[in-house]
Parts: C-alpha cells; structure tokens; sequence
C-alpha cells in the first residue's frame, strides 16, 4: 500500500473555494505516494481524523502568514492572508508532530508555517526589513526557471538527501525566516543570506525549503529536487 500524504490547501480571498497547484500532486504521486488533499477546519476532530490517516504531512505554499501568529501587528509590506488557512494549518502542524515521527515537509508558506508553528517569527517582507536582502527573492521567471544559488550546511539531513553542499533554486517569497525556532536548525542559506531551508533536530524527517521544488523536480537539472521528495516519500513508507 503507498503512503497517504496529506497536501494543504489554499483559500481564495473570500474564503469559499479550495486551490492547489498541480505540482505538488505530481510531485508526491512520481515519488510513490498517494496525495490527498486536506480542506481546512477548524474542528478539532476532523484535525484529529486528518493527523490519523495520512503517513506524511506536506505544508504547501501560497500566502502570507498572520504576522499575530508570532506576536506582531501587520506592517504595510504584508501580504494578503487568510486566518481560516492559518488557524487550521497552525493546529495541524503542531498535532502531526506530537502523533510521532511522520514525515513533515514545508515548502515555501510550508518552511514559514513551521516555524511559527513551533515558536519561530517572520519578515513580514524582506526589502522593507531585511537591507541585506540583495537577491530577487521574487523572480521575474516562471517558476520552472532557478534563480540563485543556495549554499546546503554540511552534515544537515538535506546535504545527506542531496549529496551536495549547492544547489540552484527559484525564488517566489518576499516573507522570509527571523527568529528560528528552537526546535529547528538552518540548513541552506542564500548568498545575501536568506534563511533558505530549516530542519528539525532529532526528527527523521521534518524540512522546510524556502523554495519551491516541486516546479523543478521534472526539469532538466532537477534531480535534486526530486530527491527531497524521494527521501520524504521514503521516510512515509517506514511509519
């Protein structure tokens, strides 16, 4: 039997249709698994019900994140949010890693919502607060086309995954990570240095990437970022 990944989703401003990229499906289906996508709620059984049947946790991207998760008041760079999507996405987090080992994955929104989740802050935006920020972090290509460099810390997970201490990535965000939470170690970093990948310590598989590899997995060069939905796949099976 694959492994169930659970995959969430967005909302749309008035908060009456579900979204999600198709990239992310093919992703997680090449790699092995079965997608299912998880609407948002906020009753704390349905939650339960999601924690319980899926074997691998992937926090999709999408829109800012309420900066009163980490206890700040909207600055005029924010973005547009969405509180259902934060508040739902907040309680999962945090009950899929108190079930256990699961495999999480963040990508983008993802790597943001899990460190919050665990006691982390943002950028509400990176040229308004973060001067060194001297990359495109919002490039002007399709997303199927990398941007920058990203330098992997050795001896991370995600250098093991990769075998590479480098990798070539795109770049859609203009919130980023400030504080790390405790719980996590920076694993990749841009050259302006951008926090571009966490992963949590003590944890078999839980990484959040700043970028967005499932545009990348299927295009020439992409093997590395295939190999980051291999290896959370992977670790899914071993649950």
């Amino acid at each position: 039997m694959k492994p169930v990944i659970g995959l969430t989703t967005s909302i749309n401003e008035d908060e009456s249709v579900l979204m999600m990229n198709r990239s992310y499906i093919s992703a997680v289906t090449a790699a092995g698994a079965l997608p299912v996508l998880l609407p948002a709620t906020d009753d704390p059984d349905v939650i339960a019900g999601y924690v319980q049947m899926i074997d691998g946790l992937l926090l999709t991207g999408g829109g800012d994140i309420d900066p009163a998760s980490f206890h700040e008041n909207q600055e005029w760079a924010c973005g547009e949010i969405s509180p259902v999507r934060d508040a739902f996405e907040l309680q999962l987090c945090k009950a899929y890693l108190a079930r256990g080992k699961g495999p999480v994955l963040g990508i983008c929104r993802g790597v943001q919502l899990l460190n919050v989740a665990l006691g982390g802050s943002l950028y509400q935006d990176l040229a308004a607060a973060y001067p060194n920020a001297t990359l495109a972090h919002r490039q002007k290509q399709r997303g199927i086309y990398p941007s920058h460099n990203n330098s992997i810390s050795p001896g991370s997970r995600l250098s093991r995954i990769l075998s590479a201490h480098e990798i070539r990535v795109n770049s859609h965000h203009h919130q980023a990570l400030k504080r790390v939470a405790d719980t996590l170690s920076v694993s990749a970093t841009a050259p302006d240095g951008v926090i571009e990948a966490v992963e949590m310590r003590d944890h078999p598989f839980c990484i959040g990437v700043q970028w967005h590899p499932e545009r990348l997995w299927n295009q020439p060069g992409g093997e590395m970022h295939a190999r980051i939905f291999q290896a959370f796949v992977e670790n899914a099976i071993k649950l």
